[in-house]
């Protein structure tokens, strides 16, 4: 654990007086960023952005509520508002190129093959739950190989693409809304959610492992984001704060203020990881830890003031660079390194 304090004790006129007064400043190491503020057209500050997706160092898009979908070119400093889709919350954005993606919305799965100006509905349906209208997270594994979950407990998967969805739950006692679904092999992940649900997989979602918890407070009772890169290796996204997990311990963000936490991201499976929510930004980083269980810290602005912003999702560009996204139009550019 590394750390440097600097301590200066400074003393008030009259030492040897009555009413002598010490004045004790400490200057703190932090680990802190560098951000920029980016900004979206002309009155798309009141939409709440939910989503973000970059497909290279310059080129993202960014989506929320009323449909709202926004692309840029140049790593933020311009964007343009591509037309709505519908008057759709679009949940979560996939890009696999500038021209193709995948929007998961609360009125289904949609793909695009121009950038986002015109959208398609992509058929889902599922013999118990009818279809799959609320489409809250998305992955794809390979180019063919794709899993998408969301409302009434459904789970789904594709292996041509995403031309044909298949429906991988037909527990009817389990309807409870998934919001996250991470694989690290084609065969091998997790989906979570309400419930504090935890499903893994090992056959490609043949057979699960279910693991749910309930408690007598709803709000605790739930699991917003999740990154899995092996079955011990996995980090979560949780109304209390960041957890991660690895084959030998469970970490808590150092300093943790108990937030929610909404959206994980990683540049690659190796890292940097992020972290993001409430009034929080978690990265890794144990040479600012303040306490030796943990190498997770609560990063801190340039002056080492806390974070007041509210952010919904992230993901990188590239390595040094990430983008996320919340209320009222916010995106902001932070610098990893």
């Amino acid at each position: 654990m590394k750390q440097r304090y600097l301590l200066g004790l400074l003393l008030a006129a009259g030492l040897g007086g009555a009413g002598c007064k010490e004045d004790i400043y400490v200057l703190d190491a932090y680990s802190t960023m560098r951000y920029d503020v980016l900004k979206l057209p002309t009155a798309a500050d009141t939409m709440q952005l939910t989503t973000v997706d970059f497909v290279s160092a310059r080129e993202g898009f960014v989506g929320g509520t009323g449909g709202a979908i926004f692309a840029t070119t140049d790593a933020g400093l311009t964007w343009v508002r591509r037309p709505a889709l519908g008057t759709a919350t679009i949940n979560k954005l996939v890009f696999s190129s500038a021209t193709v993606g995948w929007a998961g919305t609360n009125t289904g799965l949609y793909r695009t093959t121009n950038g986002g100006q015109t959208w398609q509905g992509v058929q889902t349906y599922d013999y118990y739950n009818g279809a799959m209208t609320n489409v809250t997270d998305l992955q794809w594994v390979t180019a063919l190989v794709g899993y998408a979950v969301g409302g009434g407990g459904s789970i789904y998967k594709t292996t041509n693409g995403g031309t044909s969805w298949t429906s991988l739950q037909s527990r009817r006692d389990k309807s409870y809304l998934f919001r996250a679904v991470a694989f690290s092999s084609p065969d091998s992940g997790t989906v979570a959610g309400d419930h504090t649900s935890t499903w893994r997989t090992t056959n490609g979602g043949r057979t699960w492992d279910i693991f749910d918890h309930h408690t007598n407070d709803p709000e605790e009772e739930t699991t917003y984001d999740l990154l899995r890169f092996n079955l011990k290796t996995y980090q979560v996204a949780l109304p209390n704060g960041f957890h991660a997990y690895d084959a030998y311990d469970s970490y808590l963000a150092d300093e943790g203020y108990g937030y929610p936490v909404y959206g994980l991201a990683a540049a690659t499976p190796r890292g940097p990881i992020v972290a993001v929510g409430k009034r929080t930004i978690v990265r890794y980083h144990p040479e600012y830890s303040k306490k030796e269980y943990t190498p997770w810290v609560n990063v801190h602005r340039a002056d080492g003031t806390s974070f007041e912003d509210t952010y919904y999702a992230a993901d990188f560009a590239d390595a040094s660079t990430f983008f996320a996204v919340g209320k009222r139009g916010l995106i902001h550019r932070f610098h990893y390194q």
